[in-house]
């Protein structure tokens, strides 16, 4: 059964009702932890102070009220986060949709600041007028801003949608950070009275549950910037990796426990140079010997194309520390996303359960 509110009640008496103790079991977003609800006493009676909210909601499905929003401008006072209030009035009036300004490509942006398997996008347009605008629209999802997020891989084509009325798209569990609604090649009003996404969040790079270190930093390419979620590849765009030009530079990960690596994911620089990653190598291990650089080898990366987002099977081996490493000669070592496929050994964290 789903829901944000678990009731007990003693209906059709008047009776005392004393809970020494409620546990909940159940899922949020995949994870499976017992939730402990602790009753206080007040004049020899116990209050229960409704279940607590259940700390971030039990279940949620529609991950878009998690999210954060834009869009490419605003019509009056129609803003983007109208479009996920919870609200499918859909009469432009009532205040509950979104909507730009008639521009060139006009786009609507969903963060939800973390990647998320996304089952489907549902979508309400507008009842009172023009409903015929909302034509044409695309549904992209992906984990880059380049061109504002809108040149992320596609999931729907918006034919048409009836005044008023929602209609749900499939995406078939495509992987994204962000969410575009966009009318791309002409000049528009987007009007968005709703926007449900039904997903889950997707915990297998486990690349952003470590800690990350380089050899140097070139300016303010800092080593956090290869596991922000971005794939975002242009230099200048900020979410690049980056050291200084070095003898033998390297990239370390920590995961903080040892994990067995299925896959290590590797996002080139788009705007420049994609040939210095080249025989740049992935090691894998528990020691910190020569910075990591000594742990056994996963592979040596020939070349990634510019922009381009490569994947090394890395076949279970273990370790705590992944390193990428540009051995034996003089180079910048420039990473735009590192993201790791991988399983804990201890696979149970004690800590993951303990929000009581």
């Amino acid at each position: 059964m789903e829901g944000r509110y678990i009731n007990i009640v003693i209906p059709g008496r008047t009776e005392y009702l004393t809970l020494c103790e409620v546990e909940v079991d159940g899922t949020l977003s995949g994870k499976s932890c017992p939730i402990l609800l602790v009753c206080s006493t007040f004049n020899e009676h116990i209050m229960v102070f409704g279940v607590l909210l259940i700390i971030l909601m039990l279940i949620f499905t529609n991950v878009a009220r998690l999210g954060q929003v834009s869009q490419s401008s605003k019509y009056g006072n129609a803003k983007p986060e109208n479009a996920i209030d919870g609200n499918r009035a859909s009469n432009f009036n009532q205040g509950s949709c979104a909507c730009t300004n008639n521009n060139l490509n006009p786009w609507w942006r969903l963060d939800l600041l973390k990647t998320y398997k996304i089952n489907t996008v549902t979508i309400t347009n507008r009842q009172d007028c023009c409903p015929e605008r909302i034509n044409g629209a695309e549904i992209r999802i992906g984990n880059s801003l380049n061109d504002n997020g809108n040149a992320n891989p596609r999931c729907a084509v918006i034919s048409s949608i009836a005044a008023g009325a929602s209609q749900t798209f499939a995406c078939n569990g495509m992987e994204g950070r962000y969410i575009n609604i966009v009318i791309p090649g002409r000049t528009e009003y987007l009007t968005l009275c709703e926007v449900e996404v039904d997903g889950t969040l997707s915990e297998t790079n486990v690349a952003r549950l470590g800690q990350v270190a380089q050899s140097s930093t070139y300016g303010n390419a800092k080593p956090e910037n290869a596991i922000d979620g971005n794939r975002a590849s242009n230099y200048n765009q900020g979410s690049c990796a980056c050291t200084n030009n070095n003898l033998n530079p390297w990239w370390r990960l920590d995961l903080l426990k040892t994990y067995k690596i299925n896959t290590v994911t590797i996002t080139n620089r788009q705007d420049c140079c994609p040939e210095r990653i080249n025989g740049a190598e992935i090691r894998i291990g528990n020691s910190l010997n020569d910075n990591g650089n000594a742990n056994p080898r996963c592979a040596v990366i020939s070349s990634i194309a510019a922009g381009a987002s490569q994947t090394f099977a890395c076949n279970g081996m273990e370790g705590r520390y992944i390193n990428i490493v540009i051995p034996g000669r003089t180079e910048y070592l420039t990473l735009c996303e590192v993201e790791v496929d991988g399983t804990q050994l201890d696979s149970y964290n004690e800590s993951e359960c303990s929000w009581v």
